[in-house]
């Protein structure tokens, strides 16, 4: 009994411990925190993994660690964080920097030894926990707009060490000026059940609201429903000092005062962050890039941060009247309430006549017409499709039909294997250069790679929709932007190119000056590739060559001399 209670006793003090290591850490800057995204935020495909700290539109600030700990990983890339630092800490956390400019101390010349040693501008490493011990507050790095950025700014994370499931950093002490109430911007009523209807149709309809605000009561008399009925929510917050549009803490719908369905942002899985695609009104998003928070629970959907019953529907019978309530509310506490009345109507009995193959969510659905074979597993889809198929024949610029497979409105959670036959001759030199493109509801043609093999061409998708092959035979466009052949440059000076590809994609870009690979810092997302003069280079004449490959194995080449005064 007496080491039972002991070690209740050592639990307790443990508990105790984290919270104080969690209230205790600071911020990354020495400048009042504003937010451009929170946590849980609404993203293409996911959902923000972190907050978004402005650093005033420029680059260069200096960012510190939050707490005692060691740089755990280390990751450099073109995508995603770009320059990423990690770092854990006691209390079993891990805080994530990304975008950064550059790393501070001994670690920015090891990750540039690295760089060098592979000839590769991506590296990626696992420091021993004495490699780089770091104290509370001691410089790491300073901020940037590296990787897929949109502007200057910091993506902070806190992580659970054990799990690396980020978790809302706000919730963590960091005190952000907010006395601003989320805006309420649209709602959406969905029918669901067979015998379900929105003024004797079936289909979703809106209705305008933007106000903020307790006591938002739309008109709602002109909407008559029947049968099972899903409610959506379009929805922004704003902090103080920033026009930005972030994402709420919490949504929850009520129907006469019980509550159906909640979304709640306080930690998730890199595993279930696609799960957004099930949460939303995707075929909103995609159509008209408003993203609604959807109480329909789909059976496919496996997301951590909703919860509901009844599968987020309410059921109206004919005559009842049915009181709604949607709360939006910040982590401050600001709210937005908005509460109407629906009545029920008559259903419109229609049945749904099964015009495609029915594809179930929970099993292995397998596709094939002429010309074109679709195997979608398991689990790739949210819920049961009506899977509709149709074509257009080819043109002289395509390889093949255009084929319609169901429509770009309907998300894949995984991968599924399309593989679509060849419809003309094409002599070997062509071969590899075939690819599966998709169509776009506006016409643009998007590279999904794949291979020939046998007369058809074959690739993994996670986008239904339109598609056709296609040939890359082009080559990436290489445009300097300060340099060409004879120019002087001094040697604090950068290099600095703007390269591009027409249809496949960047693939790899190889810089060297004497023949000797250099480091050259790639920014997809601005197309620009950034060569900064260093030491390794003497002073005098020089000669730089620039090769860039496609995805096609398309080349490009550039040379120039140039002289280092």
């Amino acid at each position: 009994m007496k080491q039972y209670l002991i070690f209740i006793a050592f639990l307790f003090m443990s508990m105790h411990f984290v919270k104080a290591q969690d209230s205790d850490f600071r911020s990354p800057f020495d400048f009042e925190m504003r937010l451009t995204g929170t946590f849980g935020e609404l993203r293409g495909n996911h959902f923000h993994s972190g907050i978004d700290i402005k650093t005033r539109g420029s680059v260069g600030h200096p960012v510190y660690a939050i707490a005692d700990g060691y740089v755990s990983r280390v990751k450099v890339r073109a995508y995603g964080f770009g320059h990423a630092l990690y770092i854990a800490h006691p209390s079993g956390h891990t805080s994530v920097y990304g975008h950064l400019q550059r790393f501070a101390g001994e670690l920015a010349g090891e990750v540039e030894n690295r760089q060098y040693a592979n000839e590769s501008f991506t590296v990626e490493f696992y420091p021993s926990r004495d490699k780089y011990p770091v104290k509370k507050g001691e410089l790491i790095g300073y901020s940037g707009n590296s990787g897929s950025s949109g502007g200057p700014h910091l993506h902070f994370e806190i992580r659970d060490g054990a799990s690396q499931k980020p978790s809302n950093a706000l919730k963590y002490g960091y005190d952000v000026a907010d006395n601003i109430a989320p805006l309420i911007q649209r709602l959406r009523f969905y029918p669901v059940s067979k015998d379900a209807s929105i003024n004797g149709q079936k289909i979703a309809q809106s209705i305008y609201v933007f106000k903020r605000g307790q006591n938002i009561k739309p008109k709602t008399s002109h909407i008559k429903v029947s049968g099972q009925i899903a409610f959506g929510v379009q929805t922004y917050d704003q902090l103080n000092g920033a026009p930005n549009h972030n994402g709420p803490y919490r949504v929850t719908m009520y129907a006469d005062s019980s509550k159906f369905w909640e979304f709640k942002a306080d930690q998730f899985s890199f595993s279930e962050t696609r799960y957004l695609n099930a949460m939303i009104d995707y075929a909103s998003y995609k159509k008209h890039r408003q993203r609604f928070y959807q109480s329909y629970l789909k059976p496919g959907n496996k997301l951590s941060m909703i919860e509901g019953k009844g599968e987020g529907l309410i059921e109206f019978e004919p005559g009842q009247t049915r009181h709604i309530k949607i709360e939006v509310v910040d982590l401050k506490g600001n709210e937005s309430v908005v509460e109407f009345d629906l009545k029920g109507e008559e259903p419109t009995i229609s049945e749904n006549e099964l015009q495609g193959e029915l594809f179930a969510y929970d099993k292995k659905n397998y596709f094939s017409k002429e010309g074109v074979k679709l195997n979608i597993p398991k689990g790739a889809l949210y819920d049961t499709v009506d899977f509709r198929y149709s074509y257009e024949p080819m043109d002289r610029n395509t390889y093949s039909k255009v084929h319609h497979l169901h429509n770009e409105y309907t998300p894949l959670h995984k991968y599924s294997t399309l593989s679509i036959k060849v419809d003309r001759m094409v002599d070997n030199g062509l071969k590899s250069k075939l690819l599966l493109a998709r169509i776009d509801r506006r016409g643009r043609k998007h590279d999904e790679g794949g291979n020939w093999s046998n007369g058809w061409v074959s690739t993994n998708i996670r986008n239904l929709g339109e598609y056709v092959i296609l040939a890359d035979t082009t080559k990436p466009r290489i445009r300097p932007l300060n340099i060409y052949s004879g120019k002087t440059i001094n040697r604090n000076a950068s290099i600095d190119f703007r390269i591009t590809d027409d249809l496949s994609g960047i693939e790899t870009y190889r810089g060297e000056v004497d023949g000797k690979w250099v480091l050259f810092q790639y920014y997809p997302s601005k197309n620009r590739l950034l060569y900064k003069l260093d030491d390794k280079l003497e002073s005098g004449k020089h000669t730089l060559k620039l090769v860039v490959t496609d995805e096609k194995q398309n080349q490009a080449t550039y040379k120039a001399d140039f002289t280092i005064q």
